[in-house]
């Protein structure tokens, strides 16, 4: 049982700084092989790798490989079904226990089949073709259907790619087409969160700094661009902003990565090998990065970001702000942890414990408070020594749910 103070305390007036999320990367276990212009997508807490090509200029090398990543307990399992033919810059989504596979290429050929299969089973299964066959598309799910978006029909460089979104229902293999891109780009990043997808940077033929966003099914609107043009990069929505990792631009290897919090671009923190053409999923409470290239290097490194401490981002000075502190930390034995919110009418939800594979080790609920609350973590609860994540979560009045975390350091 928590034991708690409650307090009633003056906060600090403060300007929160240009990092809304703050964290850092750390190695995990690498992929079995080297490889870019692989597909991914996740499946419980597994992470599911498909196809790519092991050298930057190996167009030979395209394989046909289905890996899978488990990232609580940082191994890889290879012994997986492979796809019937080897693909490229296709796309990957998940569906319940199902993956499907879209598009790509072999070698220069585009390939047209889709194909899926579910999770346990020992084999591949074909579903249909494309209606409009290409490389380099991106693919996003909501509400049951597929929506497949941007590429191009060749793998020459002089091909102009498309704006063109279909939208693929898996129940009964049919397709529909809706609004279309207002700019063509293959090669582009591309982020979800509920019906609202953003589309960054990408190619038509040089790297393009515009971006879309989008309700699924409506019109795409351009906002804030890029201050420098991006392709061959990822996003992911994370900690409630687009999260843009790695690329090229026009000078080269982009070194670092940006936020969008739904108007302005900020710095994120840069991994600890800059990279393009790679992998990127959620996983539990971090972004997982796998594979891709820097310079004429095809890596197999493998990098996961955990944060540490998350605050919201103003435009203004607040009177108040909320904060998760721990004291002392590093500790031993027990710990104190106090929490506090910023406004009258915040409701306290719960206090959650991970371990650094991203198993929730410790949940306590929250009792209802106003400003200060302060509860005492034993180590005991936790286990060995090691580094752990403490996760505060709460409600505002506005009905906004709101995540903020800590590093802790155990030493038993």
């Amino acid at each position: 049982m928590i034991n708690y103070i409650l307090k009633v305390v003056s906060l600090t007036f403060f300007t929160v700084s240009v990092f809304a999320i703050e964290g850092s990367w750390v190695e995990r276990s690498p992929m079995p092989e080297r490889r870019l212009g692989h597909a991914v997508a996740s499946i419980g807490a597994h992470i599911y790798i498909s196809g790519g090509v092991s050298s930057p200029t190996g167009m030979h090398e395209t394989h046909s490989q289905l890996w899978a990543y488990d990232y609580l307990l940082d191994t890889w399992i290879t012994n997986l079904p492979s796809l019937p033919e080897p693909r490229v810059d296709h796309t990957m989504t998940a569906l319940g226990d199902t993956l499907w596979v879209f598009g790509g290429r072999n070698q220069n050929s585009i390939i047209s089949a889709v194909l899926f299969w579910v999770e346990g089973t020992d084999q591949w299964q074909y579903a249909t073709e494309l209606p409009y066959a290409r490389e380099g598309m991106r693919s996003i799910i909501h509400d049951g259907y597929v929506y497949l978006i941007g590429g191009k029909a060749s793998h020459s460089m002089w091909t102009p790619p498309t704006a063109r979104v279909d939208r693929f229902n898996p129940q009964t293999y049919t397709w529909s087409v809706i609004d279309s891109l207002n700019q063509a780009r293959v090669g582009f990043a591309i982020a979800a969160h509920g019906d609202t997808v953003v589309c960054i940077g990408g190619r038509f033929i040089d790297p393009l700094a515009s971006v879309e966003y989008g309700m699924l099914g409506g019109a795409w609107q351009m906002i804030s661009p890029l201050i420098v043009p991006r392709s061959n990069c990822s996003a992911v929505y994370y900690q409630n902003e687009f999260v843009l990792i790695g690329g090229l631009t026009p000078g080269g290897q982009a070194n670092n990565n940006l936020s969008y919090d739904g108007s302005n671009w900020f710095p994120f923190e840069g991994n600890l090998l800059p990279r393009h053409d790679s992998a990127v999923q959620i996983a539990g409470l971090g972004i997982l990065v796998m594979g891709g290239r820097n310079g004429g290097q095809t890596l197999n490194t493998v990098e996961f970001f955990l944060p540490t401490v998350g605050v919201r981002r103003e435009d203004v000075i607040p009177e108040n702000f909320s904060t998760i502190k721990t004291f002392p930390n590093p500790f031993n034995g027990s710990a104190i942890i106090e929490l506090s919110l910023p406004g009258v009418g915040d409701i306290p939800k719960s206090l959650i414990i991970y371990n650094i594979r991203g198993e929730e080790v410790l949940r306590e609920p929250l009792p209802e408070f106003q400003n200060m609350f302060t509860t005492y973590i034993s180590g005991d609860k936790l286990g060995q020594s090691g580094v752990y994540l403490a996760v505060f979560n709460y409600r505002t009045s506005a009905g906004e749910r709101i995540w903020m975390s800590q590093k802790l350091i155990l030493l038993q």
